[in-house]
């Protein structure tokens, strides 16, 4: 009866683990896949939204908070940033589960806050502050808990 046991518990765990990786790897694609979206929306209008971006020191820049992270100069540019950004958003959501959704958000406003109080004074588009931010908190919070698989990510 106890290795019965063992066996639906272990069982248990190995469909917990599944859910979490597909789950991770969903929101991850889900995030990634609207920048591309925009991109080709963006691409197929012929038409520049990079206005859209953070504009430093300025009252009609602060939009760009939000919206600068979604938008991107060309395809390369998108590229560069989709990769990256998947792995780490699917280790963020893999690894910190519980306190994905307060990381995200405070990294993704506080990079737009920190571009529109210290940047040049031009439009600022893309992802690489939420690449930047999401590897930061990764590696200083696998320092900080010990946790060799954040820093090796």
């Amino acid at each position: 009866m106890d290795s019965e046991q063992f066996s639906l518990n272990e069982a248990d765990e190995d469909k917990k683990e599944r859910n979490k990786i597909l789950s991770s790897f969903f929101y991850s694609g889900c995030f990634v896949a609207i920048l591309w979206i925009i991109q080709f929306a963006q691409w197929a209008a012929d038409k520049s939204i990079s206005n859209y971006g953070v504009l430093p020191r300025k009252i009609s820049g602060l939009l760009g908070i939000l919206t600068a992270p979604l938008i991107h100069a060309d395809f390369s540019h998108l590229v560069s940033n989709s990769i990256t950004l998947f792995l780490l958003l699917f280790g963020i959501l893999y690894f910190y589960r519980s306190s994905v959704v307060k990381v995200f958000f405070i990294i993704y406003i506080f990079d737009g806050l920190l571009v529109w109080l210290f940047a040049r004074q031009s439009y600022h588009i893309g992802a690489s502050g939420l690449v930047y931010g999401f590897a930061s908190f990764l590696f200083f919070s696998g320092l900080f808990r010990k946790d060799k698989r954040s820093v090796a990510l």
